[in-house]
């Protein structure tokens, strides 16, 4: 069974601080399916995580007509880089990405064969709903019966929105975008802290959520501890793929009623996979 749920990320009025949360394989139906703690994280179901203690993500090889390869290139390290230097007491997290060739492979996770964790962009048309105000979304594939994480994707809207990658004349900024998606696809979901990489807000011009803040690092080290026991490899699951010579994976569908709060966070659709349960999270990045 595959399950896809969009979760909304909206400009909002910084509240009080909290702590960060992490995404688990509860799936919610309707609201109040999934438990919310005082800090508003899912009680139930298993945490994400990745088993490896490496993760490779590579850029689609059409880049964007809409900003630079070279940029693309620089903000895709910066972002990587982000969550790969974490210090946890003087120590380094169990954890880090890595730079993996470009590939034409599109989103989806292919359970029979190899795959490619892939960041495109989106020129010429949104394939979700609310074009004019989506920045970009996370799909993230995981085992439901331990929470580990087997893919991820993101796609950023370099179509309907200004991207930009310098210091000044910022507008929708592509490292903040990367950082905050790359934080989905390791496994955290939004935090309730205004000042996190994480926080469900973004106000166009800002930069901040480049830099990881401490309720971000605070999550690093929780979820891949430095005595954690994980082996670098970059191999994705069912080995690595450019997809040059291999059909796409079949694309899960957008639910539209996941389109706009209020309400739960997300609703689930079933779709008959493999035996193995898979489930497909998909978060959205979103401007007002």
């Amino acid at each position: 069974m595959q399950l896809v749920v969009l979760l909304l990320l909206v400009l909002s009025v910084p509240g009080e601080a909290r702590a960060f949360c992490r995404s688990t394989t509860c799936i919610p139906k309707s609201a109040g399916d999934c438990e919310l703690d005082e800090q508003g994280c899912r009680t139930k179901g298993k945490p994400f995580f990745w088993s490896s203690g490496c993760v490779g993500f590579s850029l689609h090889e059409r880049g964007s007509n809409n900003i630079s390869q070279g940029e693309i290139e620089r903000t895709f390290h910066a972002a990587l880089r982000a969550w790969s230097v974490v210090s946890c007491s003087g120590q380094p997290a169990s954890f880090a990405y890595g730079r993996q060739e470009n590939v034409v492979c599109e989103v989806g996770h292919d359970p029979r064969g190899p795959n490619a964790n892939v960041i495109l962009f989106r020129d010429n048309g949104w394939p979700y709903q609310g074009a004019s105000n989506t920045l970009g979304y996370t799909t993230v594939t995981f085992e439901s019966s331990t929470g580990r994480i087997l893919g991820a994707d993101i796609e950023v809207n370099s179509g309907q929105n200004i991207i930009t990658t310098e210091d000044r004349g910022v507008r929708y900024d592509l490292e903040s975008i990367l950082v905050h998606e790359l934080g989905h696809a390791l496994g955290l979901s939004h935090s309730n802290n205004p000042e996190a990489t994480m926080r469900a807000s973004y106000a166009e011009g800002s930069t901040d959520m480049r830099t990881l803040a401490p309720d971000d690092l605070e999550a690093v080290c929780t979820v891949y501890p430095p005595w954690r026991e994980a082996t670098c490899d970059l191999t994705p699951s069912g080995g690595f793929t450019d997809c040059r010579n291999k059909m796409p994976p079949p694309r899960a569908p957008e639910l539209p009623s996941c389109s706009h709060p209020p309400g739960p966070p997300g609703v689930a659709m079933p779709q008959l996979l493999l035996p193995l349960v898979l489930l497909a999270l998909r978060r959205s990045l979103r401007r007002s």
